[in-house]
């Protein structure tokens, strides 16, 4: 997908060029700015899942699983319940990032 692609492109040039404000880093006002959207849209979406995903985010650097970890997260905005697999997205997450 374009979409996921353009985004793997921006989260990895996002490390390497300095914000404007110094008391912050890009990767914390990228979260904070996605956190307050997710907030609006997605009440749904638990804080641990997030975390998860703004962890993978910035911790894959592996395009095609960087891509799994989007549409993993995609689903899960759909999604209405409980977390019961969070365990199992942990690991899948660790795994992600080890490669």
């Amino acid at each position: 997908m374009l979409q996921i692609d353009l985004l793997y492109d921006l989260i990895n040039i996002s490390n390497n060029i300095p914000l404007l404000q110094s008391d912050k880093t890009n990767q914390t006002y990228i979260i904070n700015y996605l956190d307050d959207l997710f907030k609006e849209a997605f009440n749904n979406v638990t804080l641990i899942i997030k975390e998860i995903f703004y962890r993978g985010l910035f911790g894959i650097k592996n395009k095609e699983l960087f891509a799994d970890h989007v549409k993993d997260f995609i689903v899960k905005v759909h999604e209405y319940g409980s977390d019961d697999e969070l365990n199992e997205e942990m690991q899948l997450l660790n795994e992600r990032m080890d490669k």
